[in-house]
């Protein structure tokens, strides 16, 4: 008798058991899934690009780090992106909306401290690819 238990209650365990993994692999099944289908999207022709906007915190060969509220993002650029200087304006001179100066410059003239924009395109195996910077002066102006 004891064994007859002892077999039941190992029998519903082992049925518990293949039951929850089996609920397991179907929640992970489908956040793949919806993983794939974003990327998909991101990469479509439809969505051009993201921009990614912060602090270059590093600058690692051609990969920034951009850094924003405490999050941060690495983004390998392009060999051929543009790279691009804003200089530091006045908002108003005389009364009249004074435009940003915007010069091409190197990737290697990118300092830490400075706040950039990056246009990224997704590729669509998700590996992010820096297509355009857009550098800003740091705070005070200086550049």
């Amino acid at each position: 008798m004891n064994k007859k238990i002892t077999l039941i209650f190992l029998s519903i365990n082992i049925i518990t058991a293949v039951l929850l993994l089996a609920f397991y692999a179907g929640i992970l099944s489908q956040q793949s899934t919806l993983s794939t289908e974003t990327m998909q999207a991101l990469s479509s022709k439809v969505i051009p690009s993201i921009v990614a906007n912060g602090e270059v915190t590093s600058i690692s060969g051609r990969t920034l780090t951009l850094t924003r509220e405490g999050e941060s993002i690495q983004v390998p650029v392009a060999e051929s992106a543009e790279i691009s200087l804003f200089s530091a304006y006045n908002t108003m001179m005389g009364g009249k909306i004074i435009t940003p100066v915007k010069s091409k410059i190197k990737f290697e003239d990118i300092k830490i401290g400075q706040t950039a924009s990056v246009i990224i395109k997704i590729s669509p195996n998700g590996e992010l690819n820096g297509i355009s910077v857009s550098v800003f002066p740091q705070k005070g102006g200086q550049q």
